[in-house]
């Protein structure tokens, strides 16, 4: 439920609202938070797996890749960040 209040209310949102919002729904929660959340206010940075219900760092997904110098003037070059790994989980939910 956490998570959907995030994405539902902060998918749009900059960073500094969705720390704010975090830090809102932090305050307002029983549910336990990830560690080293400061009360809500990087909940942004996590995940809940359904598998295991645990919180895990969006940013131990993203892959590293190598990426030749020529390849950087291509357009259908991605480079992985964590917002486009946040993204395409969300696409995939779809």
């Amino acid at each position: 439920l956490v998570m959907s209040l995030i994405w539902a209310f902060g998918g749009s949102m900059d960073f500094k609202g969705r720390l704010e919002l975090g830090k809102a729904i932090g305050s307002m929660t029983t549910v336990e938070l990830p560690a080293g959340s400061d009360n809500g206010a990087m909940l942004v940075d996590y995940e809940v797996y359904v598998e295991d219900g645990e919180w895990h760092k969006w940013s131990d997904k993203v892959p590293q890749i190598e990426i030749e110098s020529h390849q950087v003037l291509q357009t259908d070059v991605v480079i992985p960040t964590v917002d486009t790994v946040r993204h395409k989980s969300a696409l995939r939910g779809w």
